[in-house]
């Protein structure tokens, strides 16, 4: 019988500390879970084509940490890109001016690509029809 129990104890401790071993693995894992982005875009209307369309776009994410990338503004029109303006984004809402357009029907939309090796995923947002008279 004490046999018996002293292999019951050895194989608990060992069980245990093989499933702690375990778990500081997975903690000390060289790539972490990747956090949602959320992207946002809002313009000034331009009613007339000759004032200049400002679009203004910005990435919310639920870290607390502050999202770095590029963040693109592509003005389309029946499916081909019009305008594109990227600059770096470092958090904030970034307003960017978009150039006079023709007459016509446009859409924006803002896409955000996180810096290489960033915990972000990218994310992009369209914003309805654009009308310029």
């Amino acid at each position: 019988m004490k046999k018996f129990s002293v292999l019951i104890a050895t194989l608990a401790m060992l069980t245990t500390s093989l499933i702690g071993l375990s778990a500081a693995a997975d903690a000390s894992s060289p790539y972490p879970g990747t956090v949602a982005t959320k992207c946002h875009v809002a313009y000034k209307h331009a009613r007339s084509h000759k004032k200049v369309v400002r679009a203004r776009g910005w990435v919310t994410s639920s870290s607390n940490i502050r999202v770095r990338g590029t963040l693109i503004y592509r003005v389309k029109t029946h499916g081909k890109i019009v305008r594109a303006k990227s600059f770096d984004y470092a958090g904030g809402a970034k307003a960017r001016n978009l150039g006079k357009l023709k007459k016509g029907h446009y859409r924006i939309k803002v896409v955000f690509r996180p810096k290489h090796g960033s915990v972000f995923k990218g994310c992009s947002k369209k914003n309805h029809v654009i009308k310029i008279k």
